[in-house]
């Protein structure tokens, strides 16, 4: 009896792999902007762009902006400074974030979002931010850093998002490479 339990173990461990989900990959024409306006935005611009990834990058993209757009790319991370100087505050920022992903899942287009800025950029800007766009989002790449608290891998079991951590900022373009399908 105790054989057939073993190999009833090892058959069932061999059938996960086929019911696993695919890996996500998106495609462009890329929509890159910013939840919260931080600094991280412009990392990830960097990224995508040696990549040759096709991005139209827009700070305070509005919906829009989505027009022939197949990927709608979030770099998630509240930034008082970045808030000020595109002459909005939180709320209003907020506001235009939720429109874009209503327009986003209308046109089902794939929401793609990145936390990079590790614990500095998390705290109740940040989280606000985060609160609302990852559960919105159809794949999550997260720095483990700033996932110390567990609210990403809170929020993305919640919603049923997918949650791709990486070790460092290093590890984002590989990450990205891979979701683009860049050789």
């Amino acid at each position: 009896m105790r054989r057939h339990g073993l190999l009833l173990v090892f058959v069932c461990a061999l059938a996960v792999p086929a019911f696993a989900a695919p890996a996500f990959v998106a495609d462009a024409p890329v929509l890159l902007t910013s939840a919260g306006q931080s600094a991280d935005f412009q990392i990830v611009k960097i990224l995508l762009d040696r990549l040759k990834v096709p991005a139209t990058v827009k700070a305070l993209a509005k919906p829009e902006d989505l027009k022939d757009v197949k990927t709608l790319v979030i770099t998630i991370g509240g930034s008082t400074k970045g808030l000020g100087a595109a002459g909005i505050d939180a709320d209003e920022e907020l506001a235009r974030i939720q429109a874009l992903l209503g327009r986003a899942k209308d046109a089902r287009l794939k929401v793609l979002s990145l936390h990079i800025g590790g614990t500095a950029r998390r705290g109740e800007l940040s989280d606000r931010f985060i609160v609302s766009v990852a559960p919105r989002s159809d794949h999550l790449v997260v720095v483990t850093e700033g996932n110390t608290d567990g609210l990403f891998t809170k929020l993305a079991a919640q919603a049923k998002v997918p949650l791709e951590t990486v070790e460092r900022l290093t590890d984002v373009e590989a990450v990205l490479r891979r979701i683009f399908r860049v050789k």
